[in-house]
């Protein structure tokens, strides 16, 4: 079964090979720091190349790119482990947890801790329920 890295790394597989292998090294190592002087030293290119490099041909910089992935990552865990958000700042390279929060709010519009306890209210509130059963009520009434 692909994992959500591996697939990413593949979507990229046709790209510069340098960006492709800062593109794996940001998935492999997403807990870690990296930074831009590292990845264009490991790569060859001066950062600013770099990051020209990368935006053309994943079309995002390397720093919004690293940021998706660290909180496409953080996602994954809230859904799949019992970890703490701060655990899971820590793994997925977030300096500290308020970070994480903040932007995972931006991206996908709640907290991770909301997001995480959003499964279990996937069954309707009782005034769900209850308006379903008006409505059902009134359609049958002028029926």
């Amino acid at each position: 079964m692909a994992t959500s890295r591996s697939c990413a790394v593949s979507q990229y597989a046709a790209i510069d090979p340098r960006i492709g292998r800062v593109v794996s090294r940001m998935q492999g190592g997403m807990h870690q720091k990296l930074t831009l002087p590292e990845l264009a030293k490991e790569t060859g290119l001066s950062v600013s190349r770099l990051c020209h490099v990368f935006g053309s041909e994943v079309g995002t910089s390397a720093r919004q790119y690293l940021k998706m992935a660290r909180l496409g990552r953080a996602k994954e865990l809230l859904e799949t482990s019992n970890l703490s958000v701060k655990q899971i700042a820590g793994d997925v390279g977030f300096e500290d947890v308020s970070r994480l929060i903040r932007h995972f709010r931006n991206m996908y519009g709640v907290t991770p801790s909301r997001y995480r306890r959003a499964p279990l209210r996937k069954q309707p509130r009782i005034d769900d329920r209850l308006m379903t059963t008006d409505r059902d009520a009134a359609r049958n009434t002028y029926e």
